[in-house]
């Protein structure tokens, strides 16, 4: 379960998925599901071939900082998150983008 009650539940295994078959990946926020997401290889791997293949990538909350600032994939890039992960972000934009 996410903040303010949110669930998101799998309709398949990531392992189960082609990366190739979706324009974008979206990483939901959270601290736990952000941890997670930054432990996982396969994420990490599916993550770096989108970013170089120019597909969208999205992160919310805690995700932008944890995940994507943690494996280098924002550097270069302006990037925002949750406040208070702010000064884990390398060009961080501190104000509200959406």
């Amino acid at each position: 379960e996410c903040s303010r009650g949110v669930n998101i539940v799998a309709d398949m295994k990531l392992s189960d998925c082609n990366p190739d078959n979706f324009e974008c990946i979206v990483l939901p926020g959270g601290l736990k599901g952000a941890e997670a997401f930054r432990d996982c290889a396969m994420v990490k791997e599916i993550v770096s071939n989108f970013i170089k293949s120019d597909k969208l990538v999205a992160a919310i909350c805690a995700a932008p900082a944890v995940v994507l600032g943690t494996h280098g994939f924002l550097d270069g890039r302006k990037a925002t998150s949750y406040p208070a992960f702010w000064d884990k972000l390398p060009n961080c934009v501190k104000e509200r983008v959406v």
